[in-house]
C-alpha cells in the first residue's frame, strides 16, 4: 500500500496514516515510531515535525518513507531500515548482521566508568562486541576523562567486526583499539583491568517466542544462549579469571530473569566474589559485577 499514491502529502497526513498502519501491524508506540521514521528516513527532526506539521513532503521523501514504512509494517527493526541506532549519546551503524544496541546495555558503560574512576590507564576487553557499542562508548568516556585506554573488541562474526571497526574509526579515532575474530578470548594473551560481556543469553527454544523484530531479523548466533540460556555464562565463570588482572572487574549483562542463576554459577566456583548488581528502569537486575577471590 502506497500512501496517497505519491500526491502531495503533508508531514501531518503521513504521520497520521503511518501511525494507523503501524498500529494495525501490532507495533507498540506506533505514533512515536512513525515520528522516528520521518526523522531518520526523511531527515526531519521531531522538533521540526512538531513546529511545522503542514509542510508538504517532497516526492523523494515520500517515496523513501513509503518504502521504509512497508518494511516496518513487516516488523523489520527501525535500526535495520535506517542502518543506525542511538546508544549512550552516540549514533552507531547497524546491519542485519548485528544485534541492535539496547538501552539496558548502557548500564555496562556506566559500570565501566564507575569502576575505573581514579585510574590513569585502563586495558578494556569487550567480548561479544557486536556493533562495538559498549566498548566504544566506554573507551570514549574514559578517553574524554583523560584516562589512557587500550580497547580490545572480540566477536565470532566477521560481519559484526566490520561494523564495529567502522564505528570505532568514527567515534574513537584517538583511542588505541583493535578487533579480533575469535570465539571469546583474544589470541594474544594479556591481563585486562575491565572485561565487559553481553553474551547471547536467550534459551534456544524461547527465541521464536520473542517479538518479530528480534526473532525474525536479528542474528540467531547473537541471541542463542543454549538450552537454558546460560551456556556462555558457564564459560565466562570458568575462563575469565585467566584474562582478568588481580584487581580487575568483570561486568556482564544478563537477561531479566537470570540474576540468581548466573550469580550461583560464579559463586559456586569459589573463584569469584560478587561486588555489584545494577538494575534497569523496570527494576530488573541487568548487570552483574564480579572480582576474583584473592
Amino acid at each position: 500500500m502506497v500512501i496517497a499514491n505519491h500526491v502531495s502529502v503533508s508531514r501531518r497526513t503521513f504521520l497520521d496514516q503511518a501511525t494507523d498502519r503501524l498500529r494495525k501491524a501490532g507495533i507498540e508506540e506506533a505514533r512515536k515510531e512513525a515520528r522516528l521514521l520521518i526523522e531518520d528516513v526523511a531527515d526531519i527532526s521531531i522538533a521540526h515535525q512538531l513546529a511545522f506539521p503542514d509542510i508538504l513532503l517532497s516526492d523523494k521523501q515520500l517515496a523513501a518513507l513509503d518504502e521504509a514504512l512497508a518494511m516496518r509494517e513487516a516488523r523489520i527493526p527501525l535500526s535495520q531500515i535506517v542502518g543506525k541506532a542511538s546508544f549512550y549519546g552516540q549514533t552507531f551503524a547497524t546491519t542485519k548482521d548485528t544485534l541492535t544496541p539496547r538501552p539496558e546495555s548502557e548500564l555496562l558503560v556506566d559500570a565501566v566508568i564507575e569502576y575505573t574512576r581514579g585510574l590513569e590507564s585502563v586495558s578494556l576487553l569487550d567480548a561479544f562486541t557486536g556493533t562495538g557499542a559498549v566498548g566504544i562508548s566506554a573507551a570514549r568516556c574514559l578517553h574524554e576523562a583523560g584516562i589512557e585506554v587500550i580497547l580490545t573488541m572480540t566477536d565470532n562474526s566477521w560481519h559484526a567486526l566490520e561494523i564495529a571497526g567502522k564505528n570505532a574509526c568514527r567515534l574513537i579515532p584517538a583511542v588505541n583499539w583493535h578487533l579480533e575474530h575469535v570465539d571469546i578470548w583474544p589470541s594474544t594473551y594479556r591481563l585486562y583491568d575491565v572485561i565487559t560481556s553481553n553474551p547471547p543469553y536467550v534459551a534456544t527454544d524461547e527465541i521464536m517466542t520473542l517479538m518479530p523484530e528480534v526473532s525474525r531479523s536479528e542474528p540467531f548466533s547473537a541471541l542463542d544462549g543454549g538450552q537454558d540460556g546460560l551456556d556462555f555464562y558457564r564459560r565466562l565463570s570458568r575462563e575469565t579469571g585467566r584474562y582478568l588482572s588481580d584487581n580487575g572487574v568483570l561486568l556482564i549483562e544478563i537477561g531479566a530473569s537470570q540474576e540468581e542463576e548466573v550469580v550461583r554459577l560464579f559463586l559456586d566456583r569459589g573463584a569469584w566474589r560478587e561486588v555489584d548488581r545494577k538494575k534497569d528502569l523496570a527494576g530488573h537486575t541487568r548487570v552483574l559485577a564480579f572480582c576474583k577471590v584473592a
